[in-house]
């Protein structure tokens, strides 16, 4: 069983790749709290590295997800086009928790996501925010 200043102890040191406690405070301690220990670290361990490992999460191209869904009908179908200040102005003023509504959910003739369910809303609203910055 851990002793109270073997608990403490233990809480403010680091540990080494195995597990082990590196601070000279530990040296004295029973197998029993030298696996107590280990049971403890290892998860905090693989939970510390594999979050440091996971990739920051990456902005959405908007222009390139633009190019593979919406330019069929943005950029020369019937939809309004982008870089038409004219046709984007009244939808922009009606502010961009609008556009991003309309975009995700469907509105008039365009389907959700512009008809590919894949497309995460991060991924729509990036796209949206392209068209804006194009059309303003």
């Amino acid at each position: 069983m851990l002793h109270s200043a073997g608990v403490s102890a233990f809480a403010m040191q680091e540990c080494d790749y195995t597990g082990k406690a590196t601070t000279q405070e530990t040296n004295d301690t029973t197998d029993d709290e030298d696996d107590m220990r280990l049971r403890f670290s290892l998860p905090l361990t693989a939970i510390l590295l594999a979050s440091s490992l996971t990739a920051p999460a990456q902005a959405a191209d908007g222009e390139a997800i633009f190019e593979d869904n919406c330019a069929g009908c943005h950029d020369g179908g019937g939809a309004p086009q982008i870089g038409d200040n004219d046709a984007w102005q009244s939808r922009i003023d009606e502010g961009m928790d609008e556009l991003y509504a309309n975009a995700i959910n469907g509105v008039g003739g365009m389907p959700a996501k512009g008809g590919n369910a894949d497309l995460t809303n991060g991924e729509v609203k990036a796209a949206v925010d392209y068209i804006v910055d194009e059309s303003e």
